[in-house]
């Protein structure tokens, strides 16, 4: 649930829930009624299906899980390099969204 918690998060800050909608006709009270449901399947068909892509190896399939890292990174991940770096690619993905909604206007 924490996946669906920062998604909902960061879709309800400056707009961002216009992104969800390709056709252009949600309002904010209409994006508001999408269900965990909803949201959980555009999780899985974006975010997560593009990370399991572009991080071959990194990422399995787990069950009760969205998406895992492989086990034998367990140890990597509880170092404090390894959360610092996963943090500047989070940060860097979320400049180049609103870099490319920028210039998407700018057209």
């Amino acid at each position: 649930m924490q996946l669906l918690q920062a998604w909902k998060e960061f879709f309800d800050w400056n707009g961002n829930w216009k992104d969800l909608d390709k056709d252009h006709t949600y309002t904010y009270e209409k994006y508001k009624e999408i269900s965990d449901k909803e949201h959980l399947k555009k999780i899985i068909s974006m975010p997560v299906h593009y990370l399991m892509e572009s991080g071959k190896g990194f990422f399995v399939k787990k069950d009760g899980f969205a998406i895992s890292l492989r086990s034998e990174m367990k140890d990597l991940v509880r170092g404090t390099a390894f959360k610092e770096h996963m943090r500047d690619i989070i940060e860097y993905r979320v400049m180049d969204y609103y870099k490319r909604r920028y210039r998407e206007k700018l057209n």
